[in-house]
């Protein structure tokens, strides 16, 4: 968005957690070992190294053999399609085009739950502009807290073959306008969905995905230097109010929150 970038669709998937994927991979190979000698000379490599790897396969030989192979999908347990239908909810309210392709696996072990790729019908055949996934257990393994984080990689050149193509210039950098702290399940997902919608308008705005204390969402916006800070917790979704506070004079007012949408935009004035 930030960008300017358009036609672009999300590919995504869900590979579940590690039971799930070994109960998958048997399956897939119980599917494939008949159809061994019928498939490419990669994927006869990838059989017995990385058997999900595989579908991944370009070659029009193992797409065919490919054709009614098994779906990951199928295995998920009741958690993890429930997350993946959430995910897939969120992609949905907030206007962003997706296709679910059961095939995409990632390259990397390490990815459980939603995987994802970010295409351009701009490019032809090689149209990937990057994807990424989810990892829950990869900061621990290094060191680091259980923390789940998502990462993605991209292919520059093809992200300014397309950029190109499509006569868009990189945006000046800047700070945030707003920063949005939501308090609570439903307030997230309202400041969610008006963060989309103000990007869509061309407002650098951010939020506080943390889920920690208002003190700690002003200090990662001032951490930021947004100018102002926007907090909105379930009691003032009932209310029908959020409030605003100016990060430089320390002024805080209270707005309806249908009134946001409008009154965002003239605070860059």
């Amino acid at each position: 968005n930030q960008l300017g970038l358009k036609n672009l669709t999300i590919i995504i998937n869900s590979v579940g957690g590690k039971e799930t994927r070994s109960r998958f991979i048997q399956a897939l190979k119980d599917f494939l070992e008949p159809k061994f000698n019928k498939l490419s000379e990669d994927s006869q490599y990838r059989f017995s190294k990385n058997m999900l790897r595989i579908l991944d396969s370009k070659d029009p030989i193992d797409i065919q053999e490919l054709a009614d192979a098994p779906s990951i999908l199928n295995f998920l347990t009741t958690e993890e399609r429930q997350h993946f239908d959430t995910v897939c909810s969120l992609l949905t309210q907030l206007n962003i085009p997706y296709k679910i392709e059961p095939r995409l696996v990632r390259g990397l072990d390490y990815y459980n739950k939603t995987v994802f790729e970010i295409t351009t019908s701009d490019l032809g055949a090689q149209n990937s502009l990057g994807g990424g996934g989810r990892y829950d257990g990869l900061i621990e393994t290094l060191g680091g807290p259980n923390l789940p984080s998502v990462g993605f990689g991209t292919g520059l050149e093809r992200v300014l073959q397309t950029m190109d193509r499509q006569n868009v210039f990189f945006p000046d950098p800047n700070h945030p306008l707003v920063f949005f702290i939501p308090l609570g399940e439903n307030a997230r997902k309202y400041c969610f969905e008006l963060t989309s919608k103000l990007r869509h308008k061309k407002i650098f705005c951010e939020i506080d995905l943390s889920g920690k204390k208002i003190q700690n969402g002003l200090q990662m916006a001032n951490h930021v230097a947004a100018e102002y800070a926007i907090i909105i917790g379930d009691e003032e979704i009932a209310n029908n109010k959020a409030q605003i506070k100016n990060l430089k004079t320390r002024e805080s007012r209270d707005t309806p929150l249908e009134s946001l949408i409008k009154i965002i935009p003239e605070l860059n004035k």
